[in-house]
């Protein structure tokens, strides 16, 4: 592995950490408003799904790069666009989109943290 790859692998991991640390200690009011987000049907489809999740999780470590993202995942391109069109339409988030992409990773962390898990052990996207 280059340097550049090890630097890359470890900035990925500083920005995760971040988001984690500073979700997890939200206020009272802040995470109540989020756990209300969570416990939507649509969003319970996809974090139920160990699949979608790693999918996901993959598709935001990649910089939201469908191509890169298809080959840490071990899968063709057009199955990672289908699974996304799939998230898309249960849960009314385009995540190719930058905007929408913050808030599932918003909510998948939220998920993560209230389930107690860290969020970098579950990464199952190699860079």
């Amino acid at each position: 592995m280059s340097d550049n790859e090890i630097n890359l692998r470890e900035n990925v991991r500083q920005q995760s950490n971040f988001i984690y640390n500073v979700l997890e200690h939200l206020d009272y009011k802040s995470m109540e408003i989020f756990e209300t987000m969570l416990l939507a049907d649509n969003i319970q489809v996809i974090l139920a799904d160990e699949e979608m999740v790693k999918t996901a999780k993959c598709f935001f470590d990649n910089n939201l790069n469908i191509t890169i993202a298809a080959k840490k995942l071990y899968m063709h391109r057009n199955t990672l666009v289908y699974r996304l069109e799939k998230m898309k339409k249960i849960l009314g988030l385009d995540i190719k989109e930058f905007d929408d992409a913050i808030t599932l990773k918003i909510l998948i962390t939220l998920y993560d943290i209230k389930r107690n898990k860290d969020y970098n052990k579950n990464i199952n996207c190699v860079l």
